[in-house]
């Protein structure tokens, strides 16, 4: 397992929310920091010195809700 730390930046609060965690994969660090935001604000997940993600919340909901739409099987 590696140690992450992960870093929660909202909007009108001037510092960000920092988390230490341990986790099994990059993918499940980024999963567990998404969950701490609550769909708020802006993430980066570190892996030591590495940056392993970053990226604003709202951005990322509305690429899976439009490509939700896209991935329907249609009828017709």
């Amino acid at each position: 397992m590696n140690t992450y730390e992960i870093r929660i930046v909202r909007k009108r609060i001037q510092s960000p929310d920092i988390y230490s965690s341990s986790h099994i994969s990059d993918h499940a660090a980024v999963r567990h920091a998404q969950n701490l935001a609550a769909g708020e604000g802006f993430i980066e997940v570190w892996r030591g010195a590495t940056c392993v993600y970053f990226g604003a919340l709202n951005q990322m909901q509305t690429a899976a809700a439009a490509s939700q739409g896209r991935d329907q099987p249609r009828s017709g």
